[in-house]
């Protein structure tokens, strides 16, 4: 009895689920409509115009996302799950608009920093159509990840990672994962800093 049940039991009239992968990846296809997702949308939903390794790139994927979530009965809930900012970081330059620093090249760090910067651009492309569509001034949006970027037991990727943060990077650090709520109009802003 997750999210999706509990917002359609208050009045939410649609719960979709999107991940431009393999719809048998970790069972999704079954495990979705028994967690009350009404649709998923996978691989087989999307175009295939610009892969980056797992799948759809994140450019291509949030933008044909909001033409599918606009079609969507009010309220609703969308889940989207995005590939490019994943291990193994493999993320081409020319999308990404960063200039790494030599020692970064060719790194595992390098490429986390690039995909990291191309998943930024491709927020920014996302929320802008949200809000040329009309649908961005009514939604919330919460954005996590599910699980650590860096891992601190890669010793080159880690070094960096201690260098740039100021300490011995440690396991508190990388499983401390952000989430971001954004309710547009909200002025108030509060940072939390717990594990």
């Amino acid at each position: 009895y997750g999210l999706p049940h509990i917002l359609k039991d208050n009045g939410y009239k649609t719960a979709n689920a999107f991940h431009a992968y393999e719809k048998e990846f970790w069972n999704r296809n079954k495990a979705y409509p028994k967690q009350g997702f009404d649709r998923y949308f996978s691989n087989e939903d999307f175009s295939e115009e610009e892969i980056i390794r797992l799948g759809l790139s994140d450019g291509k994927f949030l933008l044909e996302a909001v033409d599918k979530i606009k079609t969507q009965s009010e309220p609703w809930y969308s889940f989207l799950i995005l590939l490019s900012s994943h291990h193994p970081f493999h993320i081409e330059p020319r999308y990404s608009e960063l200039q790494l620093l030599q020692e970064h090249e060719n790194t595992m760090f390098g490429g986390y920093i690039r995909s990291i910067n191309y998943l930024d651009k491709c927020l920014e492309d996302f929320f802008e159509k949200m809000k040329k569509e009309g649908m961005y001034e009514n939604t919330m949006f919460v954005r996590y990840g599910d699980h650590f970027g860096i891992a601190n037991y890669n010793d080159e990727s880690a070094d960096f990672v201690s260098e740039l943060i100021g300490h011995k990077y440690n396991e508190r650090d990388m499983f401390n994962v952000p989430l971001l709520i954004h309710i547009p109009g909200i002025e108030k802003a509060e940072e939390r800093n717990i594990v």
